[in-house]
Parts: C-alpha cells; sequence; structure tokens
C-alpha cells in the first residue's frame, strides 16, 4: 500500500497553517468545485497534461479541507468507493449539502453530516481514478496519489502565500 497521500496530508497540514493560519473550512470546499470546474475543461479539451494538473489540484484541496475536519485522506483513498452515476456535479452538490446543513446545526446530527460528507469524497476520490484511468494509454503509469505527491512535492509546497505572488497585480 501506498503512503503518498498520508505524505502529502502530514506535509500540507503546517503549510496550511503557516499560509492560511485562519482558514475555515468552507474554503478549500471552493477550490474542490474550482478544480473540478478545470478538470471538466481538460477532459473537453482532451488535454491530458490537464486533467493530470486538475486532479492533483483536486487532490490537494481535498487533503486541506480533510485537515480542517480532522480526517484521513490514505484512509479515504483506502475505502474509495463509487456513488451510483459518478456525477461530479451531482456528488459535490451533495457534499456541499452536508458541509453547509453541518455547520448550520439543521437536518440531522453532526455524524450523520460528517460520515455522508465522507462517503462522498470517496465516490469523488473513485471518480478521479476513472477520469485518470480513461486518459491514459497502458503505457502511463501514473496513479491519482503519485500524480499529488508530485504535484504537491515540486509545486505547491514551494509556494509562500505570505508573499505576493510574482504575477500578482498590485
Amino acid at each position: 500500500m501506498s503512503n503518498e497521500l498520508a505524505r502529502v496530508q502530514a506535509e500540507h497540514k503546517p503549510w496550511q497553517k503557516r499560509n492560511f493560519p485562519d482558514q475555515q473550512a468552507w474554503q478549500p470546499l471552493l477550490g474542490i468545485v474550482e478544480e473540478l470546474g478545470e478538470l471538466d475543461d481538460a477532459i473537453s479539451a482532451d488535454d491530458f497534461k490537464g486533467v493530470l494538473d486538475s486532479i492533483a489540484d483536486v487532490m490537494i484541496y481535498i487533503v486541506n479541507y480533510s485537515n480542517l475536519r480532522g480526517w484521513n485522506v490514505q484512509h479515504m483513498w483506502d475505502l474509495r468507493a463509487s456513488i451510483d452515476d459518478q456525477d461530479p456535479l451531482g456528488m459535490i452538490g451533495k457534499l456541499c449539502h452536508h458541509h453547509l446543513k453541518w455547520s448550520q446545526g439543521i437536518r440531522g446530527p453532526a455524524a450523520k453530516h460528517e460520515s455522508e460528507s465522507q462517503r462522498v469524497l470517496r465516490g469523488v476520490l473513485a471518480y478521479l481514478e476513472h477520469v485518470l484511468q480513461g486518459a491514459q494509454d497502458e503505457a502511463d503509469s501514473a496513479t491519482v496519489p503519485s500524480i499529488t505527491l508530485d504535484v504537491w512535492v515540486n509545486e505547491v509546497s514551494k509556494r509562500d502565500w505570505r508573499k505576493p505572488p510574482a504575477h500578482a497585480d498590485h
């Protein structure tokens, strides 16, 4: 069993606290939604590099969201399970529903919303794996965890958002 996601999650936690110390869980949830939109664009454009980048970005936001919720992403990956229709919009809608109702303290106990949120995220993980398998040819050996670790180590972990980005408008 690979521990790539466990490594990303462990390294991400102090990075997030340093870069976004007051971050609320809804913020990386919006990041998941945004990156799923970019993934859809990359799939539509038949842009394999864009698909890989978007998968990693979705995963890094899932790690971020999970860290703020106290969830183990490697464990969710190991238990990933397909949700019936593999509809990412439907899945993310369910995740947002449970996050919202959980934060409002309505429509059921917190434990129900937490459990359902994790179940839906496991479905999103399975969806990402399905997309990657569909985009690869038989010579490709990349996995969702390996892509995530690569983008984390070589790009995201090196960002310091306390400093203005070089490309920021002044």
